[in-house]
């Protein structure tokens, strides 16, 4: 039985240097063609970046595909089924 979401996070919190982008966040997006639109400085970025589980989040719980994200391992294997790409390509990964 395919899974009813393609992502889930549940009391998401993130941000950069101290300060929160994203709080308490929860999100469930179903298979299909999902938008995001926002002003600037509103966390889509960082919502993407999570997603791609190039972000880890500061608290909360991220699901894609039905399996936890709460390591690195598993966010290796969610890996191989996301797509991501960044309008700048310089980017460099944070560590965890």
């Amino acid at each position: 039985m395919p899974t009813a979401f393609v992502a889930r996070l549940t009391s998401l919190t993130h941000g950069y240097g101290g300060r929160r982008i994203i709080e308490d966040l929860d999100l469930s997006i179903q298979p299909g063609i999902t938008g995001l639109l926002g002003p600037n400085g509103a966390g889509k970025t960082t919502l993407f970046r999570i997603l791609a589980t190039i972000a880890p989040p500061w608290s909360g719980q991220l699901e894609l595909f039905g399996e936890p994200i709460s390591n690195e391992r598993q966010a290796r294997r969610a890996r191989r089924s996301i797509g991501y790409l960044p309008q700048d390509f310089g980017y460099s990964r944070p560590s965890r």
